[in-house]
């Protein structure tokens, strides 16, 4: 008898954890969530091809800057639910089979999120290589028009010569 309200109340116990545990999961994949959809509404001007280039420095770091926290999140996540695969293997067959389920499906998000955020980022290294692209552009027309005043002035000054 005693065995067996030793058997319920650790099955209840680990049921407990198993709830507590994966909270903290779904709490650490909200946060992934928000911050894909916060890179998403930033990159999204250059995913439509609409963005002003007046201001492409700016939101180029702005991408950035949403790209480096959604990593941050992402690591934070896989961490948190790699940890907890670790604790749910201690419970017994029935709790930790359910909480394994529930951390495959989180993990399961969690790579499905970290492939759109690949994707924002090669978008965003494909546009920061267009800007350094139109920029060296700008800078080379600028240099040989110098050089075209500077062939043009050293003629007039051979002329008086």
């Amino acid at each position: 008898r005693i065995q067996e309200l030793r058997n319920q109340h650790r099955t209840y116990h680990e049921r407990e954890a198993s709830q507590n545990l994966l909270n903290d999961v779904q709490v650490k994949m909200k946060a992934v969530e928000d911050s894909v959809k916060k890179c998403e509404e930033v990159l999204a001007p250059y995913l439509m091809g609409v963005e002003q280039p007046e201001n492409s420095k700016e939101a180029v770091q702005a991408g950035d800057d949403a790209v480096k926290a959604t990593n941050k999140a992402t690591s934070a996540a896989r961490i948190i639910i790699s940890m907890r695969m670790v604790e749910v293997k201690r419970f017994t067959v029935e709790a930790g089979q359910e909480a394994q389920r529930s951390l495959q499906e989180f993990l399961k998000q969690l790579e499905g999120a970290m492939k759109r955020v690949a994707d924002l980022k090669t978008a965003l290294q494909e546009r920061k290589q267009q800007m350094q692209r139109a920029e060296a552009i700008s800078q080379v027309e600028a240099v040989e028009a110098l050089a075209a005043k500077v062939t043009e002035n050293g003629a007039d000054i051979s002329d008086e010569a």
